[in-house]
């Protein structure tokens, strides 16, 4: 198995995320850990466009980060069916908990951003907790924080839902 790729290694992660521009807030898989089940993510403010982000003011509002760390959550798990010869299943957020705003200004343009997701527990109906975070690349600074849980069923639950 392939624990520990880098950078242009998880292109194709990038290339399935369900977001596309103007909707997608990372631009590149910096690492991934399978066994620690982790993933770092990078995003530069501005460099395309992208929603809430506001190309007059040049800025964009740190809650729009929420979004950055959802789509990191699903490079991971992109990454890990990848890996372990799954088909990607398309998951959805069923909750956002425990959010933390840090940011005092709101993210400027060419601002490079790591978004990092460690999934904490996962039940055997496809309901995962993860850990997620965005700092700013450059100086470490956590930005924005929050526990993010995401349902992502395999077709056999799925399936179980609609029987009577």
């Amino acid at each position: 198995m392939l624990d520990n790729l880098t950078s242009s290694e998880y292109d194709w992660v990038i290339e399935r995320l369900p977001q596309k521009e103007p909707m997608r807030f990372i631009d590149r898989v910096e690492s991934v850990d399978i066994g620690a089940r982790t993933i770092v993510c990078e995003f530069t403010a501005g460099m395309r466009p992208c929603v809430g982000y506001s190309e007059k003011d040049g800025v964009m509002p740190p809650v729009s980060l929420t979004e950055t760390m959802a789509q990191t959550v699903a490079a991971l798990m992109i990454a890990e069916d990848g890996i372990n010869g799954r088909n990607f299943k398309i998951g959805f957020i069923l909750s956002i908990r425990k959010m933390k705003i840090m940011a005092k200004e709101p993210i400027v343009k060419g601002m490079k951003l790591s978004s990092r997701v460690k999934i904490s527990y996962e039940d055997s109906s496809g309901v995962c907790m993860a850990e997620a975070c965005v700092c700013s690349a450059e100086t470490g600074n956590r930005l924005i924080e929050a526990r993010i849980t995401v349902m992502k069923p395999d077709d056999g639950y799925v399936s179980r839902l609609f029987e009577k």
